[in-house]
């Protein structure tokens, strides 16, 4: 027990810099054992070179806490949980529900200084040849649509990676009015697909003599365009 209005510290110094090199605290309870450890320049094992690791024995989990509650939990078989203790996949994340116009359970915000096209965005991808090497498939983002100082109004920009492109490109968007358009990133109504070769919609049944049909329709009157099995 120390009270100094300065730092406080537990110090533990290893001042060789061989490649098995750490300073580790180590905690053992009940035959089980928990690892605090930082490695030399020169120690690539595990996280790598000057890594701060946290290491606990077996197949056990770790967890952090706040408030006397478990925030985030890792499970021997390296699935994180966040607001749980039971990950079901490699991130789970359990919370209240949110409503529309509440901040979300995920949260994804660019932090550059706003301009129009600008915002968050997740990205999906995977390895794409024989070397492993990886490439973004496709992406979700919530950007802004005016870069006017102020104005609070988005639009939501679905793309993918086309074969052969160098990069995804924009497939389909949602605009703050809730025009989607395909193929176009100014849709006039509420659906807008724009082709530079032939534009189709399709509506296909597969069931045995089943009926596709398109419904045009206003408040007075209603135009039905089908094919009968």
């Amino acid at each position: 027990s120390k009270s100094q209005n300065t730092d406080t510290r537990i110090k533990l110094t290893n001042s060789n810099a061989g490649s098995s090199a750490l300073a580790e605290l180590q905690f053992t309870s009940d035959g089980n054992s928990g690892r605090i450890r930082e490695h030399s320049s020169t120690n690539t094992s595990q996280g790598g070179a000057n890594s701060l690791g946290i290491y606990n024995g077996g197949n056990n989990p770790i967890y952090f806490s706040t408030n006397d509650t478990v925030k985030m939990f890792i499970k021997g078989d390296g699935n994180v949980g966040i607001g749980t203790t039971t990950p079901v996949s490699l991130l789970s994340i359990d919370g209240a529900n949110k409503v529309v116009g509440d901040w979300g359970t995920i949260t994804a915000r660019a932090t550059d200084s706003f301009a129009v096209d600008k915002g968050g965005s997740i990205v999906f991808g995977g390895k794409y040849n024989t070397a492993g090497a990886y490439v973004d498939f496709a992406g979700i983002a919530g950007r802004n649509d005016s870069g006017v100082d102020g104005t609070k109004s988005g639009y939501l920009q679905f793309s993918t990676l086309t074969s052969g492109g160098s990069g995804a490109s924009e497939k389909m968007r949602i605009t703050n009015t809730g025009n989607v358009g395909i193929g176009t990133t100014s849709p006039g109504v509420p659906l807008d697909v724009v082709k530079s070769a032939d534009a189709d919609i399709r509506a296909y049944s597969t069931g045995v003599d089943s009926v596709a049909r398109l419904y045009v329709q206003n408040d007075v009157r209603q135009w039905i365009v089908r094919v009968d099995g």
